[in-house]
């Protein structure tokens, strides 16, 4: 049995599994309205993942709330991934393309910026 993927639903509604270009485009005023009036779940410096793909999901950090792009758009945050220490956006706040990392106690120690090697 074979399937089509071209006729497989998207995964979920978030632009990054779904691919970019099938993102509706938002007035600037409408984004920076939407995302300044709603109340953001996540504060800057928690850790969260991400979606990256279809199925790929990776770690970083929250570095920005209602980050606004060149073109004046808004969105809720900005976040520094773990690998690669790059910076994307997250278009939308919600479970499908960013969600809470829970990390266990000794891991948030190993992530922590403030800490050397020699402490």
């Amino acid at each position: 049995l074979s399937l089509n993927p071209s006729i497989l639903p998207p995964l979920c509604s978030c632009p990054i599994a779904a691919g970019w270009s099938m993102a509706p485009k938002k007035s600037k005023n409408n984004a920076k309205q939407k995302s300044s009036k709603k109340a953001l779940r996540f504060k800057s410096g928690q850790h969260v993942l991400c979606r990256t793909g279809r199925v790929e999901w990776e770690p970083g950090t929250i570095v920005q709330l209602h980050w606004e792009d060149a073109e004046g758009e808004v969105h809720p945050y900005q976040v520094r991934m773990w690998e690669g220490r790059r910076l994307i956006y997250v278009p939308f706040d919600d479970d499908e393309c960013c969600k809470k990392l829970e990390l266990r106690w000794w891991e948030d120690i190993m992530y922590r910026g403030d800490l050397s090697d020699e402490q």
